[in-house]
C-alpha cells in the first residue's frame, strides 16, 4: 500500500480547483495547476504560485499548495518525499536521515480537504503550512531545489505535470 501512495504522492496531471490559500503573500498569482492521480484515483492537487506577475524560475522564490483529496499518514508523505529526493538529487544516507527527522516536524497526517503549502524563502529554506497554519521551516543546503524537484525538476517523473504547475502549455 505505501508504494501506491509513493507513486500516487509523484505522478501528476491537469485540474482545476479553488481561491488561493491564505499563506500565499499578497501581489503572487497563480502560475498553473495539475492533480496527482495512480490508477485513475486522484490523491491531490497541485497549484504553483510566484510573485506578482514573474514566470516561474527554479532559482527564485515560489510557493506550491498541494490540496489532498485522500487521507493520508504522515510517516507515508515523509517516506515519499525523501525517497524522491534521493532518487533526483541523490542525497547521502546522512543527509537523508536528518531530512527525514526534519520532514517528521514538518508534516502532519492528512484527510481529503486539506492544504499542505511549501514557500521556497531562498536556496536553503522553505517555510511548510498546514491548512494555513505555518509548521516549520525546512532548512538545509540546496533544500529548495531538493524539495520542490520533485514536482519541478528536470528529473520529475511528470514532465506534463510539471509543465502545467509552471503554466507552459
Amino acid at each position: 500500500m505505501n508504494k501506491i501512495f509513493t507513486f500516487l504522492f509523484i505522478c501528476c496531471s491537469s485540474a482545476a480547483y479553488g481561491a488561493q490559500p491564505s499563506e500565499i503573500p499578497v501581489g503572487w498569482q497563480e502560475r498553473g495547476k495539475a492533480t496527482t492521480v495512480l490508477f485513475g484515483f486522484p490523491l491531490y492537487r497541485g497549484t504553483l504560485y510566484t510573485p506578482s506577475s514573474k514566470a516561474f524560475h527554479k532559482n527564485s522564490k515560489y510557493a506550491l499548495s498541494l490540496e489532498y483529496l485522500r487521507a493520508l499518514k504522515a510517516a507515508t508523505l515523509v517516506k515519499s518525499t525523501v525517497k524522491e529526493i534521493k532518487r533526483t538529487e541523490g542525497l547521502s544516507a546522512e543527509v537523508s536521515k536528518g531530512l527525514t527527522l526534519k520532514l517528521m516536524k514538518c508534516f502532519v497526517n492528512v484527510k481529503a480537504g486539506d492544504r499542505i503549502t511549501a514557500i521556497a524563502q531562498n536556496a536553503n529554506k522553505i517555510a511548510i503550512f498546514y491548512n494555513g497554519t505555518k509548521r516549520c521551516d525546512l532548512e538545509q543546503i540546496n533544500v529548495r531545489n531538493q524539495f520542490f524537484g520533485i514536482w519541478l525538476g528536470d528529473k520529475t517523473r511528470d514532465a506534463k505535470g510539471s509543465a502545467r504547475l509552471k503554466g507552459m502549455p
